[in-house]
């Protein structure tokens, strides 16, 4: 399977000259560019650990600041939440890349897309937590936005338990991986331990 370049011609391509420099000259160009080349893996292979590294360390401090103290209060996770009204959802494939509104799905990124129905528009007073059944992506969302596909969880907490720590809490939590099955049924067998507001 070619690609095709809608301006390009055969006749354009019959006539087209590759320069071809001496052999040495050849062998150098090559070798300089092994050598960007090479540079570029160096960074690309730091780069990820330092991700990785970042990684870590983040999961070290959600555990540091996560493990519950004297005094926190433990609630088995549904009762953890308020519940929230099921929503209408819209297909992946109807994502836009421009659009009024933005989608919010259970993929990595934040937003997935857009789309303009403001019929199917989840307005919210205050950040709401998405929890992906399938992928187990959790998100913390302080603006309006559509649903997107299927498998989105909007957890609304408790007023004793803040948006952005109930965040944090989620994403500390490990859940055995299920593969692409649901695994919001795990997650309603944990408890969330809080600290007081007061």
């Amino acid at each position: 399977d070619g690609a095709n370049i809608n301006n390009l011609k055969a006749r354009d391509i019959e006539n087209y000259t590759i320069p071809i420099p001496p052999l040495p000259e050849q062998e150098r160009i090559v070798s300089l560019l092994d050598a960007e080349f090479a540079k570029i893996d160096a960074i690309k292979a730091n780069a990820e650990k330092q991700l990785q590294g970042a990684k870590a360390l983040f999961q070290s401090a959600l555990k540091d600041y996560l493990t519950p103290k004297e005094g926190w209060s433990y609630l088995p996770f549904e009762k953890s939440i308020v519940k929230v009204k099921k929503q209408k959802s819209i297909k992946s494939k109807d994502y836009k890349e421009v659009g009024q509104y933005p989608v919010v799905s259970q993929e990595s990124s934040l937003i997935s897309g857009y789309f303009d129905d403001a019929s199917i528009l989840y307005q919210h007073d205050t950040p709401v937590v998405i929890f992906g059944d399938h992928t187990q992506n959790v998100k913390y969302v302080d603006f309006d936005f559509i649903v997107g596909a299927d498998g989105v969880h909007i957890l609304s907490p408790i007023a004793e338990i803040t948006p952005k720590f109930f965040y944090y809490q989620l994403k500390s939590i490990k859940l055995r991986n299920l593969g692409y099955a649901r695994h919001y049924k795990l997650l309603k067998l944990v408890s969330v331990g809080y600290p007081s507001l007061s």
